[in-house]
């Protein structure tokens, strides 16, 4: 049984009119944010969710965690349908699941040390006694290695460093022991060697306490460490799914592609392949979405949107290139991205 499953979610925001658009009495606009977004994590499971700023990864790990409501679709933590939780369910829902923040530095009251930082969930999910607070928030602290805890539980925030402080924001998520913990870009506001050792606490923790996560990034190479399957979103929509290693390697969607050939080689001498795309622009009212940056666009691809097609194994793309994989049967699927990859190639420039 599925752990979280999300089916077809979608949400928009409202774009606030100026004073002429008001008095011209301009309709008012909307951004979809999320478009059909489907996914599922397992307990246990690590989903990395992948994308560049602005793709929506952040409003999905906001519904999952119920600070926004979906606007259509539905959403379930252990069968149950998050969206229709109240009261004691709701507050059972809110202990099992967690999130820590991309930005360390706003994710933490300035003015309270880290002991009334960590114990303030204790306190509204009334999850303990008063005299078990500070021996859960001590454990908490040693469970992500900032020792001794006696002296960090007394530190205020800005007496840590951008390590410290995120370390302490995932102890915060972690004292009510949850199952699924939602990751929004924990490391890209730390340094290369403290995002290691961020990495792996994260890895530590999921093996020690079997837990699931859903981890935002637009880094690959971040998300190869720790994901066992990788999603890639654009402009509100997955354009690719499957297995981490599949998608790090035999990326299919162009977008995905582009994705991949941002990842820095730490080899001067190595050849790499580099993708060619198109500027940003706005977001088409019909058809795929990445169309107007995709070089390998065709007329189908501004008339139609792409469905997700499983490819081989659970590989799935969101891709006209790939249409041809429906007719293919089972046993011979495997051929089919081969052949769409080989069209994929014949534009890509080889960077000497």
């Amino acid at each position: 049984m599925d752990l979280l499953r999300a089916d077809n979610l979608e949400k928009s925001f409202a774009v606030r009119r100026s004073f002429a658009d008001w008095l011209s009495q301009k309709p008012k606009q909307a951004v979809r944010a999320v478009d059909g977004v489907s996914f599922t994590i397992r307990a246990g499971e690590v989903l990395g969710l992948a994308g560049e700023s602005g793709s929506g990864k952040s409003v999905i790990a906001e519904i999952v965690a119920r600070m926004h409501s979906q606007q259509s679709g539905q959403l379930f933590f252990e069968g149950q349908e998050i969206k229709a939780l109240s009261g004691k369910d709701l507050r059972g829902f809110r202990q099992s699941v967690s999130m820590v923040f991309q930005n360390p530095y706003d994710s933490l009251n300035p003015r309270l040390p880290l002991v009334e930082n960590l114990a303030e969930p204790l306190r509204i999910q009334r999850a303990c006694s008063r005299s078990e607070i500070l021996p859960r928030v001590q454990a908490a602290l040693e469970q992500v290695r900032l020792h001794p805890a006696t002296l960090y539980a007394e530190k205020f925030p800005h007496e840590l460093s951008g390590g410290e402080r995120q370390r302490a924001a995932i102890a915060r998520a972690l004292i009510l022991k949850p199952r699924l913990l939602i990751a929004d870009e924990p490391t890209t506001m730390l340094d290369a060697s403290v995002r290691a050792g961020v990495l792996n606490l994260l890895e530590e923790l999921r093996q020690t306490e079997k837990l699931a996560m859903l981890f935002i990034s637009h880094d690959f190479s971040t998300l190869a460490r720790l994901c066992d399957r990788i999603a890639i979103i654009y402009k509100g929509r997955l354009v690719e799914i499957g297995a981490g290693r599949d998608v790090l390697t035999r990326t299919l969607h162009p977008y995905s592609q582009a994705l991949a050939a941002a990842i820095p080689i730490p080899d001067p001498d190595a050849k790499r392949k580099r993708v060619v795309i198109g500027t940003r622009g706005t977001v088409p009212a019909v058809g795929c979405t990445y169309a107007p940056r995709c070089m390998h666009s065709m007329d189908i691809c501004r008339r139609e949107v792409p469905a997700l097609r499983t490819l081989a194994g659970a590989h799935a793309v969101a891709c006209h290139l790939y249409a041809e994989a429906q007719a293919v049967p089972p046993s011979i699927s495997a051929a089919a991205p081969a052949r769409a990859s080989s069209r994929l190639q014949k534009n890509t420039i080889e960077q000497e």
